[in-house]
């Protein structure tokens, strides 16, 4: 999965923003479910945050917990307000698809991803001659 950094300049009271900091510490440090723990602590504070969601589902992802994870980005998708947000939550879904070994449902995800302007999608359907 790949971690968007979180561009969402609100200002959090401190304990969110410490709380933060730390889930994406331990999320770049490779410790998913320590991680898990801080965005799920995050989501109880702000439930109506998508970047919780979409890292909470990133961790999952990592784990193998493909189902949760597609939960969250679901949430994640059904919260994120931009179309750079919503191209990676698609792009994500497209991973966990994959991973999950359902090649056709992964491709509707990264074509949609790459039409909301997600270079990674796009680069990936120009690589493989997929119209978007």
């Amino acid at each position: 999965m790949v971690a968007a950094v979180n561009n969402n300049n609100h200002l959090a009271a401190p304990q969110e923003q410490a709380l933060l900091a730390r889930g994406e510490e331990l999320f770049i440090a490779g410790n998913y479910n320590a991680a898990w723990v801080s965005f799920n602590e995050l989501i109880k504070i702000n439930p109506n945050e998508y970047y919780y969601y979409y890292m909470r589902a990133a961790c999952s992802g990592n784990q193998g917990l493909y189902q949760a994870s597609l939960a969250d980005l679901n949430k994640a998708l059904s919260l994120a307000k931009t179309n750079e947000a919503k191209g990676f939550c698609h792009y994500d879904m497209a991973i966990i698809y994959v991973n999950m070994g359902d090649v056709n449902t992964a491709e509707s995800h990264l074509i949609t991803a790459a039409k909301l302007g997600n270079g990674l999608a796009q680069n990936i359907c120009n690589e493989y001659g997929i119209p978007y």
